[in-house]
């Protein structure tokens, strides 16, 4: 039987004062260990779709529709229950890695203050002890190509290229197994090979713990590549969604027809 880690239900995201929403009614389930691909142009409501999901969606705001994450409503939640379930239950890897860090900080300082405060759940993805949750912390990001993390880590983010930074954020949204990774354009300041083989280690550690991932991206063929089904979005409003290859082979609406024509396959 499908168990639903998420579901959207009728949701709509509209700047403050607006008629017209940026979200008109999108709805959408993802089940365990699955992934789903979100797909459309630029101004589509991609990006969107996924802060709002993780809550983060000012200054747009929520005007209707809910967001359930294992049942629990997320559009109702406090501010402290919000930032208790980011990072632990919800995985977010943003498309702007360098504005993802503290410019102030080094790396390193950054990651032991986010292992401080999801150690248990680290620690119980890894196996391990939480007074071992850092050392396994460096481990996965080194996992994910940044070679001597616990030294280089003592860098500012100014010093990391783009790529290396978005290697860490894979690393630590995956890091505590959480129920939900939202990767937002996650591979925009990377080569298409590095890209491809972050994806499919992501694939495979979210497969082994059951984690349901949501992948934004305007690329139609990465979509392919990593989601088990696709989504459409259009003006915000989903035009079609279905199993990656019946969508590819069969494509419903004008506009996917269109998008899989461009595509780079």
């Amino acid at each position: 039987m499908r168990e639903d880690v998420l579901r959207v239900e009728d949701l709509v995201v509209a700047a403050r004062g607006r008629d017209h929403p940026v979200l008109a009614g999108v709805s959408l389930a993802l089940s365990r260990g699955e992934t789903l691909g979100i797909v459309g142009e630029s101004g589509s409501g991609k990006s969107t779709l996924a802060r709002a999901i993780v809550r983060l969606e000012a200054p747009l705001a929520l005007s209707g529709g809910q967001i359930l994450l294992s049942g629990e409503d997320l559009s109702n939640l406090s501010r402290r229950r919000l930032r208790a379930l980011r990072g632990r239950t919800i995985g977010l890897v943003p498309q702007d890695p360098l504005g993802a860090f503290d410019p102030l900080f080094p790396v390193g300082a950054q990651v032991r203050a986010f292992v401080r405060t999801h150690r248990a759940a680290i620690a119980r993805a890894a196996g391990t002890t939480p007074d071992a949750a850092l050392a396994a912390t460096h481990q996965r990001i080194e996992a994910f190509g940044v070679k001597n993390a616990k030294t280089v880590g003592r860098q500012r983010p100014d010093a990391f290229s783009r790529g290396m930074l978005q290697r860490v954020l894979f690393a630590l949204a995956t890091a505590p197994a959480p129920d939900l990774l939202v990767l937002d354009e996650p591979t925009a300041a990377l080569d298409a090979p590095v890209a491809d083989r972050l994806l499919t280690d992501v694939a495979r550690l979210a497969g082994s713990v059951g984690t349901a991932t949501l992948l934004i991206t305007h690329d139609l063929s990465l979509a392919a590549l990593a989601a088990d089904r696709i989504l459409v979005l259009k003006d915000g409003r989903v035009v079609e969604t279905a199993p990656t290859a019946h969508l590819i082979a069969r494509p419903q609406s004008a506009y996917t027809q269109r998008l899989v024509a461009s595509g780079a396959w």
